[in-house]
């Protein structure tokens, strides 16, 4: 949401699972810094408003897409973005999935570890034809907990995915 509202960049929300209802009220919220108590009274609190209509003055813009986990792949989701391209003018300069891992992916009939690294070969693709780039979350397992750093043996189903991403935090 910085970038958004701070820098005015255009980024796109892909939920596959937790409701834009509430990805967009914690947008909100981290747009303005309040709490979610505050927004029972806007009235009381309206700079609230006006974290929002900043993001806007700078031509900060967030599209939100709603998914359904392994049912919507990235082609549909590709599709919904071009749409708000041609239709708007809207050109994402980040995307955000969450999570990429969870698309449908276009061949079920391979192996679970090979649907994910081709989903991450489909999104950097996307990613290089227009000039974006992506964040996705991803699972790590229990002894990533401990550690001061993650390696690759950290990452939970498949270790193709940490060779394809281009970059890894927690």
């Amino acid at each position: 949401m910085h970038y958004v509202v701070n820098i005015g960049l255009k980024g796109v929300y892909v939920d596959w699972e937790n409701g834009l209802k509430n990805i967009k009220l914690k947008c909100q919220q981290a747009v303005t810094h309040h709490r979610l108590k505050d927004y029972k009274d806007v009235g009381k609190h309206p700079e609230i408003l006006g974290g929002l209509q900043n993001a806007r003055a700078l031509n900060g813009d967030l599209l939100m897409v709603g998914a359904k986990a392994r049912s919507t792949t990235l082609a549909e989701i590709y599709s919904i973005i071009d749409f708000h391209k041609h239709t708007r003018g809207f050109t994402p300069d980040f995307i955000i999935y969450d999570s990429l891992d969870i698309a449908a992916p276009r061949d079920r009939k391979i192996d679970r570890r090979h649907q994910i690294t081709e989903l991450y070969f489909e999104a950097i693709a996307y990613n290089t034809e227009h000039k974006t780039f992506a964040f996705t979350g991803s699972q790590l397992n229990k002894e990533a907990a401990s550690v001061d750093f993650i390696t690759g043996e950290h990452f939970t189903e498949d270790y193709g995915k940490v060779m394809n991403a281009h970059a890894g935090f927690a």
